[in-house]
């Protein structure tokens, strides 16, 4: 039986030059994920559901005691991955629920709700104060609303961010273990 691995093609002049007839230590190879150096490309989300998603995140999970909210960890851009490759019932609340909070939000103050007061978003998340029940709430946009309060902090709570800062305050954090995009 043969087996393959396979290794990134990295020379190893780059990685250890005293072996190449250089002095001095080592050269330390950086990596890092291409959503810090560049805009992140939506995959399943088109830019209002995302500009919708983002401001529910956003009041959802604000910063808080020197802890990131969903923004600073970058929630929104790790969701539309998430739900990009989730169940097909996945997809459908988080659609369906975007696309009614921003019809409302149209039909009651004429844009989306990315665009709205605090106010005025603060009375579209109301579902959200209704006691909980076995059953999903049959309304999308509360259905969502329920879904994503659950998926905005699991997220940010496992993020890099909320790590170095919980780490940075003095607890352990989550000594690396946490969610990381897909380079």
């Amino acid at each position: 039986m043969t087996m393959l691995a396979a290794f990134p093609a990295v020379s190893h002049a780059l990685i250890l030059p005293e072996l190449h007839g250089q002095q001095g230590a080592a050269t330390e190879l950086v990596f890092s994920s291409p959503d810090f150096a560049a805009d992140t490309t939506l995959e399943f989300f088109n830019e209002e559901q995302f500009a919708a998603l983002s401001r529910v995140s956003d009041l959802l999970m604000p910063p808080m005691n020197g802890m990131p909210g969903a923004l600073d960890a970058r929630v929104p851009e790790f969701l539309d991955f998430l739900i990009g490759v989730s169940p097909a019932d996945r997809q459908r609340v988080y659609r369906e629920g975007l696309d009614a909070m921003n019809g409302r939000s149209r039909s009651q103050y004429g844009r989306p709700y990315s665009e709205l007061t605090g106010t005025e978003a603060e009375i579209m998340l109301a579902p959200l104060g209704e006691p909980w029940t076995y059953r999903p709430p049959e309304d999308p946009a509360a259905r969502f609303l329920v879904t994503a309060k659950m998926d905005v902090r699991t997220a940010t709570q496992n993020s890099v961010e909320w790590d170095a800062a919980a780490q940075a305050a003095g607890g352990n954090g989550r000594r690396g273990q946490y969610w990381r995009p897909l380079d």
